[in-house]
């Protein structure tokens, strides 16, 4: 596996020739998890605003505080934002354990 930095070393250690080959090689390495971060990315949002938008109609419907309403509306926008930051994050290949345990 390649890694930004060592790629980049090693492309000052050669004066910048096989640039392109290694930049290929690090595309084809790292390409799929960048456009599966994405993907979960743009789907993770979208699905966090549809769920929060459900909740704020069902207080809506309710006889629930407005102000009530909005706070829970923010909080769980937040804490799923959160959960989705984690899941990209680990989409990438990074260790999320030691956040998990954080929160």
């Amino acid at each position: 596996m390649f890694s930004l930095i060592s790629l980049l070393q090693e492309l000052a250690e050669e004066g910048g020739s096989g640039w392109g080959e290694r930049m290929n090689d690090f595309a084809a390495a790292y390409g799929l998890k960048v456009v599966g971060a994405v993907v979960t990315a743009v789907i993770g949002m979208t699905v966090v605003k549809i769920l929060v938008g459900l909740v704020g109609k069902a207080m809506g419907r309710g006889d629930v505080d407005p102000t009530l309403s909005k706070f829970l509306q923010k909080l769980l926008n937040m804490l799923l934002l959160t959960v989705l930051a984690l899941m990209v994050v680990g989409k990438l290949g990074v260790e999320t354990t030691s956040f998990i345990a954080i929160l």
